[in-house]
């Protein structure tokens, strides 16, 4: 039993510090291949995907409570409806965030002669790519909730761990922009 307990506990932290870790090793890589102003646009979305992960507006709470306790008395849909509503909370909030990066846009292109629509879909890209990234920290949270820690860890990590080395394959061969990074993660 203690073994267990000890291989959980490993998964869970391993999983968290796995994350980072991958990050730190493959950031040299993006620096290498991207030019400054696109590095710089990788590690500001680096920084706001570790920020994602530990402040999700509280819905990895209510899913880890929801979803254990509905484990225990067997009622799958409460847990269920929690996790819905959070979902469309983020949704929600990520579409907001959306909207008015839109209407500055907007703003932007009737003031001036050009409109800039790179800086448009990078931040529509980021937007989608966060909305991800926070769906996915409420599967990994309802996986733990359900004791399945190794197997949330081994997805969580193999999933970063991909992402990343794809990444660098397509920075490589196909292109090194941040349209490309953004497209990969």
């Amino acid at each position: 039993m203690m073994k267990k307990a000890f291989l959980d506990i490993a998964a869970v932290f391993g999983c968290k510090a796995g994350g980072i870790l991958i990050n730190l090793v493959f950031i040299p890589f993006y620096q290498r291949l991207l030019s400054p102003r696109d590095f710089g646009i990788v590690a500001l979305v680096i920084s706001l995907q570790a920020l994602l992960s530990a402040m999700d507006f509280g819905t990895s709470t209510l899913v880890a409570r929801d979803v254990s306790a509905s484990k225990a008395t067997n009622d799958i849909q409460s847990a269920w409806d929690i996790w819905r509503s959070s979902e469309f909370l983020l949704v929600s909030i990520f579409t907001l965030v959306a909207s008015l990066c839109l209407i500055n846009f907007i703003k932007i292109a009737f003031s001036t002669d050009s409109a800039p629509w790179q800086w448009l879909g990078e931040v529509l890209m980021t937007t989608g790519l966060l909305l991800t990234i926070s769906l996915n920290n409420l599967v990994f949270t309802a996986l733990n909730a359900l004791q399945n820690y190794r197997t949330a860890s081994v997805i969580q990590v193999g999933g970063v761990l991909i992402r990343a080395i794809l990444t660098v394959i397509v920075l490589r061969v196909i292109g090194a922009s941040i349209i490309n990074f953004l497209i990969i993660q």
